[in-house]
């Protein structure tokens, strides 16, 4: 096994001068940017009623989240950022949606026509507020703090269950836990100590001065020069022993 860590958390850092051209156009009224990944809704009802995390009630309860914090924190701008946009046309959300509307420092992210949109987003992040998706990952490896907003409507969780990255403080189980999290990030500069971040990256990600991509084909190189030199060795191994009479 060769943990090299995930090529695609590179893009993040490609796409810097892009994104910083961005935010300084589009946010510079604002002192932190912070962008908020939510989880897909489905459309239709009864697929919704079989769905558990990723469904209606959960994804309200996320938004919720989110514009509290942005009700709180005016001088911070978020973008909220999907796989789609389907949830705008939902009924079921247009309290929420209203309450959004309402705040000027939220931005619904409706970009899809542009490869790599999410990466840009992230490259321009102050703080990633997210439901888990693998871009937190990648983001954390790119040393963007991250808090993973974990909790239910009824008190449950998700994906904590099977990995929560203690005793790294990413997770979040509460609205309170979110704002701790939110002030401890952006108004105290502490989201980890910088050792403890640097260990966590490079535990998780492989983080260091080589890329993913550098790491995995070296270490393949040295694993095909090992083998071809056993190879080899072998073969002068065989070459050299002594032959069994009886086959001659």
């Amino acid at each position: 096994i060769v943990v090299a860590g995930d090529p695609r958390a590179s893009k993040i850092e490609n796409y810097r001068a892009i994104a910083q051209d961005e935010r300084e156009r589009r946010f510079s009224a604002f002192r932190h940017v912070c962008l908020a990944l939510d989880f897909h809704s489905v459309t239709d009802q009864y697929e919704n009623a079989l769905i558990y995390g990723p469904d209606w009630q959960s994804n309200l309860h996320f938004y919720a989240a989110v514009a509290e914090l942005a009700e709180e924190n005016r001088d911070c701008a978020f973008v909220i950022r999907g796989k789609n946009i389907d949830w705008l046309e939902l009924p079921q959300m247009a309290g929420i949606l209203e309450r959004i509307s309402s705040l000027k420092n939220v931005f619904v992210d409706d970009v899809y026509d542009r490869l790599d949109r999410s990466y840009e987003l992230a490259a321009m992040a102050d703080l990633v507020v997210a439901r888990y998706t693998s871009l937190c990952d990648q983001c954390l490896a790119q040393g963007i703090p991250v808090l993973i907003f974990d909790a239910l409507p009824n008190g449950e969780r998700i994906i904590s269950g099977f990995w929560d990255y203690r005793p790294y403080p990413v997770m979040a189980y509460s609205a309170l836990e979110l704002h701790e999290g939110f002030e401890r990030v952006l108004r105290q500069q502490n989201f980890m100590e910088p050792g403890q971040f640097r260990k966590m990256r490079q535990e998780y990600y492989n983080s260091g001065e080589v890329a993913p991509q550098v790491a995995l084909q070296a270490e393949l190189e040295s694993l095909l020069s090992d083998k071809s030199v056993s190879s080899k060795l072998d073969g002068r191994a065989r070459s050299q022993r002594p032959r069994d009479p009886s086959l001659q």
